[in-house]
């Protein structure tokens, strides 16, 4: 038998001449390497606006953004706008959070005029927030306090 009749790799000529002889495929280092890394892994990250606390995720292939940064993304309704990484997840095609070929690139790592914006508008929601709830607190006491005295009342 020749090594070509059981050959399941396609790596021997079948020419008369060569039979038997062991041929490199062009690129065979590049796939080899390939094959031994696994499939391609993205890195997704999942950034949140100041305005809301809905996580969208983006793509990018800077390894070296972190979870807390600010970033910039392109969205559809104007400019990129700066956006918090809330997490950074590396992952095959098949398991992304969202379909690759949907998912926006990052624009780049927010300078610092932009980040000091994001921060700026972030501080005023956070402030807004606990305005609203002091004054929920301070509703509901004052409605303790007049049920209380309509009702304990000597």
């Amino acid at each position: 038998k020749h090594p070509e009749e059981n050959d399941t790799t396609g790596l021997f000529r079948s020419t008369p001449e060569t039979r038997g002889e062991v041929v490199k495929p062009q690129g065979w280092f590049e796939s080899l390497i390939a094959k031994l890394r696994g499939p391609e892994k993205y890195i997704y990250l999942g950034v949140n606006f100041w305005e809301d606390d809905d996580i969208y995720y983006y793509r990018t292939e800077d390894s070296s953004i972190r979870k807390n940064q600010v970033v910039m993304v392109p969205v559809r309704e104007g400019p990129e706008k700066p956006a918090e990484v809330v997490c950074v997840k590396k992952c095959t095609e098949q398991y992304a959070p969202y379909p690759l070929s949907k998912t926006k690139m990052i624009t780049g790592k927010a300078k610092f005029r932009d980040q000091w914006r994001f921060d700026r508008a972030r501080m005023k929601k956070r402030m807004q927030e606990k305005r609203e709830e002091r004054s929920t607190s301070i509703t509901g006491f004052l409605l303790a306090w007049i049920f209380i005295d309509m009702f304990f009342d000597d």
